[in-house]
């Protein structure tokens, strides 16, 4: 399975809202199950089915670059679906929170030290600066879905979110 395809939707039935909310209580049950555990073998009324379903999250977790781990889970399983719908590969349709504008930009926060260098580099990733608050770290920005992997590399930057907006009730 080539990388790009590996990084697609894996047809596994976990939906990319639910994903981010069963890797820690995944993990709490691979914590509790007795040794082997999983281990392709029936442990207790689980299959080996279930067992490769319910580690896949967590490998995936585990082979996150440091980029990736800067992301928040809703925009990385978004940021992938994006990559894999250019690639051709076929992305099951699913309610995304992530909001992408007319012009293929996303709202997002940053956690990061604000420097003119980052500036910079966020409109060089064909983004936009919303606003800025250095005494906070703080930064919103409009940016691509496909560069926001590239932006999370940077040093200075570290966690990226979808932007909290208001809601009317």
């Amino acid at each position: 399975m080539t990388q790009e395809k590996s990084l697609c939707y894996r047809g596994s039935g976990v939906s990319p809202h639910t994903a981010p909310f069963l890797v820690p209580a995944l993990a709490f049950v691979l914590l509790l199950m007795p040794s082997p555990g999983c281990g392709g073998q029936q442990v207790d009324d689980l299959s080996a089915a279930d067992c490769e379903q319910i580690r896949a999250p967590v490998v995936d977790k585990a082979s996150l670059t440091g980029a990736q781990r800067k992301l928040s889970s809703d925009l990385l399983l978004s940021s992938r679906a994006e990559r894999c719908r250019a690639l051709g590969h076929a992305v099951p349709a699913t309610r995304s929170p992530i909001r992408i504008d007319e012009d293929g930009l996303t709202l997002v926060d940053l956690k990061t030290k604000v420097t003119e260098d980052l500036l910079t580099r966020i409109r060089d990733l064909e983004g936009i600066v919303v606003n800025s608050f250095p005494q906070h770290d703080t930064m919103r920005a409009r940016l691509p879905m496909a560069r926001l992997e590239a932006l999370a590399e940077s040093p200075d930057v570290k966690s990226i979110r979808a932007a909290d907006e208001y809601q009317l009730h």
